[in-house]
């Protein structure tokens, strides 16, 4: 399952990921650990689900995450690290700039993505198309240090559907831009 991603809200590890498309998918398993080196157990089990997110009421942990199907067969462990976790703890600011995608991917409806601001600056979100054409902006302007959530519905800056297919949504702040690809279905 990939992309892996989460996020510290209030205590509390949210983790979110990508859908596996198998036919014989049954669910996922979320694991956590606190080295990389962790062997997944019944006794580190922090969720058994078929959707693509978990909450875990710690923060500060490793991560792994497998699909299972309906033979009871494990798909390779996708790693989490808590560095690679944005951590969002009362007021204050994160420590690196951060863009990930807070929602299932390929997408149905809407998509959460989130970015993490170490501090105050100018900061754009735009979504383009395959061609490199700019479909929709989703966030201009200068923003405070934080942690950020911005959701696409599916629609271009015309208000129309924008489509199926694939996208880039890029934030561009503090002189460096990061990219999350996103494959649109409905």
């Amino acid at each position: 399952p990939a992309p892996f991603a989460g996020a510290v809200i209030a205590a509390a590890t949210h983790l979110h990921w990508g859908p596996n498309a198998e036919v014989d998918l049954a669910g996922y398993r979320v694991y956590r650990g606190t080295s990389a080196a962790f062997t997944p157990s019944p006794v580190d089990l922090v969720a058994a689900t078929t959707d693509t997110a978990a909450v875990d009421a710690g923060a500060g942990y490793w991560y792994k995450l497998a699909a299972i199907d309906t033979h009871g067969n494990l798909s390779g462990f996708a790693l989490l690290s808590p560095t690679a976790t944005l951590d969002t703890p009362g007021d204050v600011a994160p420590r690196e700039l951060a863009f990930a995608l807070a929602s299932g991917n390929p997408m149905r409806a809407e998509l959460a993505m989130r970015m993490a601001l170490p501090h105050a600056g100018s900061v754009r979100v735009a979504l383009y198309d395959v061609r490199g054409r700019v479909v929709r902006v989703l966030e201009q302007g200068v923003r405070e240090a934080g942690t950020y959530t911005l959701r696409w519905d599916g629609r271009d800056a015309s208000g129309g559907d924008a489509g199926d297919g694939v996208f880039c949504a890029r934030l561009e702040a503090d002189g460096r831009r990061l990219t999350q690809r996103i494959v649109r279905l409905h």
